[in-house]
């Protein structure tokens, strides 16, 4: 079945586009600071403590969240740069994979929607996950969604200095994006999706994975600007438009925020959990 999905970019004028997942329905309604088993939750329905492995811890404290004071990207007013104070938290290291997600699955706690995803390997994004099968997965794995600004200090540091995860300046083949002629890949190499461990140089501060472009992932925000009030704020950029295409030295920057409906899951959104710091 072919569903329409709109993307509102807060940031970025609206783009409609037409993707397939399949026959299926929605949802009724630094590296070395990795987690260890005692972060496992004892409620995790099939009891493995690896679920809550590969995170990364994000110490307490304040950053530099919004569109940078410098910077040339238009429609900066409703996103002005501002400080913000978070508790420590963790933060998956990789986006959660078809493997991870077909656990869940498996366990009877997720929506099936493995059979509609584009690519069935274990090491690549879960796709085709909305934002209520991206929060059952969550919490089947011990862990919830990240917020939003959870979600931007992971990516950019404390400083708020990294225009995108590895640094300020925009590197074509460090992340997967819409490259090329309609997303073909000839720049970064993939004309879909990526592995969750494809591009090594695309690490943010704190060495989570893949933050810069490839599956655009949900977060627990509800959007207030996007004139849908049921909406939830999505971050990170994809390898398919809206985000992703034309201008990625603009589209793919750390701050910017777009924003879907909870109950759409087209191929390019994905999910990455985090985690409270006891």
């Amino acid at each position: 079945m072919w569903r329409k999905t709109v993307v509102w970019a807060l940031v970025l004028p609206a783009l409609t586009f037409l993707v397939a997942c399949g026959d299926g329905s929605s949802h009724d309604g630094d590296t070395d600071e990795t987690t260890d088993d005692d972060t496992a939750d004892d409620d995790n329905d099939d009891g493995d403590d690896d679920l809550a492995l590969g995170m990364a811890y994000v110490p307490a404290g304040p950053f530099f969240m919004g569109c940078p004071e410098d910077s040339d990207f238009p429609n900066c007013g409703p996103f002005p740069e501002h400080e913000v104070d978070l508790p420590a938290f963790y933060i998956d290291i990789e986006e959660v994979s078809v493997a991870d997600y077909v656990r869940c699955e498996d366990a009877g706690a997720c929506e099936e929607v493995s059979s509609f995803m584009h690519v069935i390997a274990d090491d690549y994004p879960a796709q085709c996950i909305s934002w209520y099968s991206a929060g059952d997965y969550c919490e089947w794995a011990g862990k919830r969604l990240p917020t939003s600004e959870e979600w931007e200090k992971a990516a950019r540091g404390p400083d708020g200095g990294h225009r995108f995860a590895w640094g300020d300046e925009w590197e074509p083949t460090f992340a997967n994006w819409c490259d090329g002629v309609d997303c073909d890949g000839s720049v970064d190499g993939y004309d879909g999706v990526a592995p969750v461990d494809a591009f090594p140089e695309n690490l943010s501060p704190y060495g989570v994975h893949n933050m810069t472009g490839n599956m655009l992932e949900w977060t627990s925000t509800p959007s207030t600007a996007s004139g849908h009030p049921d909406d939830f704020v999505i971050r990170g950029g994809s390898f398919e438009p809206p985000n992703g295409m034309g201008s990625p030295e603009q589209a793919l920057q750390t701050w910017v925020v777009n924003v879907d409906a909870p109950y759409f899951w087209p191929p390019h959104i994905g999910v990455r959990c985090a985690m409270d710091a006891e």
